[in-house]
């Protein structure tokens, strides 16, 4: 076990000064207390662990603090009288396998935490002297699973090794902010859903009982029957772009990963296969395009005469310059994608050379060649869907001109004295 304590100039003027990270962790060898000696069972271990970590609140965020603009001294925020600093308690257990003498490997993971004092700072009536408050409120949790499955086999003079990786993980917010009134200011403020990133159509939305990641997207007026809504004079489509529907989580439901490896004569050759499963994502970069008709999906639609809308072909440049809207205001369930995605995450290969017979001070030399994303093998999004726009918490999935997906290639050298 250990413990851990920070103190944090951010939490001065608080009744907390410091903030205690907690740990313990318990693990046993089965094999080794059971004396099991076995053919099958080689080796078996369990292990669990629980810990506690913090994260400080912004500056300021206790303390009023003024700004002068224009010779008038004015207060945005009504500071937190109790700051609590953010805090994440973890569960997490493991069981470790090895069988048939080593060769089969399985080591199992399961994990959950809730994080709890999210700092909020809710919109107050001016007449209070401030424009907002911060209230610590708030409780998301996170569960999740990571499975292990390895294998080595000799294949005549071959040695092969392989992986499979797998993990999911679940995320739920199960509290905002819960109804909260502050006799001070005599004002009442309560959060069950924040919009915490737009772009254009789409948007992230945080909802009690809703994951962070979340995506809503505006949508084209329809009839009663579901049908694309078309004015009988014009014979124009219409947007409805104050409505918001929930189209998926930018998250996927679970991530594959896929390691081989073989040896022989020292020489080594190896590759790796990824996949993302799921998700859902939006891209305002193919909202542009479409709008400017310089994309292959405009090109194609034009070739073909029009856009199938209700069955009848429309015109292409009047669906695209309303549905695109500029990139700025597109409809955003015209540019949600599924991001599913496979890739040839490295490939490797590599050479030990004997140098020890030339030079006895050098042990061994090992040369290699390495590229990584080297293919995507699968992937219908207009984007790469493992890239991100910024580095924000809520960017993932959002694309807006991300810069391009890159292959890499390298050259290494490992020598051992």
């Amino acid at each position: 076990g250990a413990l851990r304590s920070d103190w944090l100039s951010a939490l001065a003027g608080t009744k907390h000064k410091s903030i205690l990270y907690p740990s313990v962790g318990a693990s046993a060898i089965l094999t080794d207390a059971f004396n099991i000696k076995s053919d099958i069972l080689s080796y078996a271990k369990i292990r669990l662990s629980y810990s506690e970590v913090g994260n400080a609140p912004s500056r300021f965020s206790a303390i009023t603090t003024y700004s002068v603009y224009g010779g008038l001294t004015t207060t945005s925020y009504f500071p937190i009288k109790d700051l609590k600093p953010e805090r994440t308690y973890s569960w997490e257990t493991g069981l470790n396998l090895a069988l048939f003498e080593n060769k089969l490997t399985l080591d199992a993971t399961v994990y959950r935490s809730y994080t709890k004092n999210q700092l909020f700072s809710p919109e107050i009536s001016t007449t209070t002297g401030y424009s907002s408050i911060y209230v610590n409120a708030g409780k998301v949790t996170n569960e999740g699973i990571e499975l292990a499955l390895g294998y080595k086999q000799k294949i005549g003079q071959v040695d092969w090794k392989t992986t499979l990786l797998w993990s999911l993980n679940r995320n739920k917010v199960n509290q905002l902010l819960p109804e909260y009134t502050n006799d001070e200011l005599g004002v009442t403020v309560r959060l069950d859903e924040m919009d915490v990133y737009s772009m254009g159509g789409a948007k992230k939305r945080l909802t009690v009982g809703g994951s962070m990641g979340d995506l809503y997207a505006n949508i084209l007026r329809t009839d009663e029957h579901g049908h694309i809504w078309l004015d009988s004079k014009s014979n124009t489509i219409q947007t409805e772009k104050n409505n918001y529907i929930y189209v998926g989580n930018t998250n996927p439901k679970y991530v594959l990963s896929w390691r081989n490896e073989f040896f022989w004569r020292g020489i080594s050759l190896g590759f790796m296969i990824n996949a993302r499963v799921g998700g859902r994502g939006a891209s305002a970069t193919q909202a542009v395009l479409d709008y400017y008709g310089v994309s292959e999906t405009s090109a194609k639609a034009r070739d073909n005469g029009g856009v199938l809308v209700n069955g009848y072909k429309y015109d292409a440049q009047s669906w695209y310059q309303t549905v695109g809207g500029n990139g700025v205001d597109f409809v955003g369930s015209c540019y949600i994608y599924d991001m599913t995605n496979v890739r040839l995450g490295e490939l490797s290969i590599g050479y030990d050379i004997p140098i020890n017979k030339w030079c006895k001070f050098i042990e061994e030399l090992n040369v290699s060649l390495v590229g990584r994303n080297l293919l995507m093998i699968y992937c219908k999004a207009p984007f790469d869907p493992e890239t991100t726009a910024g580095t924000g918490t809520y960017n993932q999935g959002m694309d807006y001109f991300m810069q391009p997906s890159l292959r890499s290639m390298g050259f290494s050298a490992k020598v051992t004295f």
